[in-house]
């Protein structure tokens, strides 16, 4: 019987420090369950939780002015503590009760003073946590998983730079907060929220983050406005994040939301798989994805930051605007395999006459996990849109690791160029001139020197020597075809321009005799008014056209008229 109610009070003992883990914020949900169990089955340990939970929220409510107290001023206020506590009575009122109890009179006087010690334990405990919470280190900063007995939960928030706010006062560099409060950032300010054993919240500036109990008594985050960035283990029972509009589950993994001032969201899904839910309505966001959410339209669908605009946009117009024909034809047609997430989680918000097109679609770019008859389409389910989008992730994954092995066995490539050798000094020298890079050089080797924000580079002798063959083989064949192909452009070129030469020297024989006929025309008429025109004036004139083969004129005008001499004035005759 004894030995039962010492097992009894140990277990009580142990859940006494699982509660003063509880108070302080920092208690795992295993031990919190076995703390639960055992309150609900334990009147001391449920009264000890009940007084504690008072005493701290006493203390709470103390100003701020004790924050930073001298070693003196500790001690008065201690006094004052002490002087409030009547151990007179709680003495004689347990020691009326101990005498009647068989474990008293077995254990004596440290049974009887048993209750004073955990009473000034949960004491101690509870000033640690006033006066050295701004500066004590947790090795593992929590969040506890929910309300016990109605009593108020508590995270661990620190502050990162400027001055955040728990509702209406300053954080502390260390703080705590319970829900139903609300951390807010300005611009200049962080903070970051703890979550036990799942992972860590940071709030970016200007954002309003709110801690909330849901219905089934979990905690959640609501992001009023501003950006959180979430890094979350996968666990049982996630932190669920509320917007105005929808209502997020990770599945372990980072994310970022951001929510502006009318209440519409964008999640960014870095890692892991997030599941955005409002109403009927479902998107499964791998990582890589983002997905908008409207306050009054809900959540819309996934896609990829590798998207194209004008998919984008037709996506856009599926989830929140005037979408018909033309707009489901525009994403299956500018679609890719970067948008098989968004065409998968499309089939069950299509309408049923677009469903087989978009299955189809998506198909071609990564098969279902298991095929789906037609008929069957439109009754797809989200744990079978959940299991396809995993198998996307999968692939995409696959090719990721192809590429990087791709490029890890091309470093490896040139770690092996180790050595390479030159006959003359030559090249050594101009390298350091055209590219400032020194090299050492020995008999039959050479290193370069180590310069700053220079990588060492080292050439194998046999195997430059062999590419360099290949490089001159490949330059000969590719010479050879150019001067094939040079030859036959070049001869098609010679026809071409012979022909049009041919051309024009005809069009430009034909243009010359017409020339010539019209000049000869044109001559006669001008040679004739000449000569008309000497008539009139009483001169003998001989005017000589002629015209040569090539086209040339010649006029010759001939004046063969002797020269009239004056006759002399007669002389005066003298007046008689």
């Amino acid at each position: 019987m004894s030995t039962n109610k010492s097992t009894t009070r140990n277990f009580c003992d142990e859940t006494e420090r699982l509660i003063d883990d509880y108070l302080e914020g920092n208690i795992s949900p295993k031990d919190k369950e076995i703390m639960d169990s055992h309150v609900d089955s334990c009147e001391d340990c449920k009264g000890y939780l009940e007084a504690t939970s008072k005493l701290k929220l006493q203390l709470g409510s103390l100003s701020t002015n004790y924050e930073y107290l001298s070693s003196s001023e500790k001690d008065e206020l201690w006094k004052g503590v002490e002087s409030k506590v009547d151990f007179e009575k709680r003495q004689t009122e347990e020691l009326n009760k101990n005498f009647e109890d068989p474990a008293y009179r077995k254990y004596g006087f440290l049974y009887k003073y048993r209750y004073y010690a955990s009473a000034f334990a949960a004491l101690i405990v509870v000033g640690m946590i006033f006066f050295a919470v701004k500066n004590f280190k947790f090795e593992s900063p929590v969040l506890t998983k929910q309300d016990s007995y109605g009593l108020p939960s508590y995270w661990k928030v620190t502050s990162l730079s400027g001055t955040p706010f728990i509702s209406e006062e300053a954080m502390a560099k260390l703080d705590s907060i319970r829900d139903g409060e609300y951390i807010i950032t300005n611009d200049s300010s962080r903070a970051e929220l703890f979550i036990t054993d799942i992972g860590k919240v940071l709030v970016e500036p200007n954002t309003k983050l709110m801690i909330v109990k849901g219905k089934d008594g979990r905690n959640k985050l609501s992001v009023i406005y501003g950006t959180i960035d979430a890094d979350m283990k996968k666990v049982q029972e996630p932190v669920h994040v509320e917007l105005p509009s929808a209502i997020a589950m990770d599945d372990g993994g980072s994310y970022k939301v951001t929510v502006d001032g009318s209440g519409d969201g964008l999640f960014y899904v870095k890692s892991g798989q997030v599941e955005v839910v409002s109403g009927n309505k479902q998107s499964v966001v791998p990582a890589g994805s983002l997905v908008m959410t409207k306050k009054d339209k809900g959540v819309g669908t996934p896609f990829s930051n590798l998207s194209s605009s004008v998919f984008k946009k037709a996506l856009y117009n599926f989830d929140f605007g005037n979408c018909d024909v033309s707009c489901v034809t525009t994403i299956l047609n500018s679609a890719n395999k970067n948008d098989a997430v968004s065409l998968v989680n499309m089939i069950t918000q299509v309408e049923e006459q677009y469903k087989d097109r978009v299955y189809a679609k998506v198909a071609s770019f990564v098969p279902p996990p298991h095929p789906v008859h037609r008929d069957s389409i439109p009754f797809i389910d989200e744990k079978e849109i959940e299991d396809w989008v995993t198998k996307i992730e999968a692939d995409v994954q696959a090719n990721i690791e192809k590429n990087m092995k791709h490029l890890e066995e091309n470093l490896e490539n040139l770690k092996q160029l180790e050595f390479m050798t030159f006959d003359t000094l030559k090249w050594a020298d101009d390298l350091n001139k055209k590219y400032n890079v020194k090299v050492k050089v020995y008999d039959n080797d050479f290193e370069f020197v180590e310069m700053p924000d220079s990588v060492m580079v080292y050439f194998d002798k046999e195997e430059f020597k062999q590419e360099m063959e290949e490089l001159n083989k490949e330059l000969e064949e590719d010479m050879m075809e150019r001067n094939a192909d040079l030859k036959i452009e070049m001869k098609e070129l010679n026809d071409e321009l012979n022909e049009e030469l041919k051309n024009l020297n005809e069009e430009l024989k034909d243009a010359g005799i017409e020339r010539n006929e019209e000049l000869r025309k044109e001559l006669d008429k001008a040679r004739q008014e000449v000569e008309r025109a000497l008539k009139e004036v009483g001169e003998k004139v001989k005017v000589e056209v002629n015209t040569n083969e090539d086209g040339k004129v010649e006029v010759k005008v001939n004046t063969d008229a002797p020269e009239k001499t004056e006759a002399p004035e007669p002389p005066e005759t003298p007046d008689k």
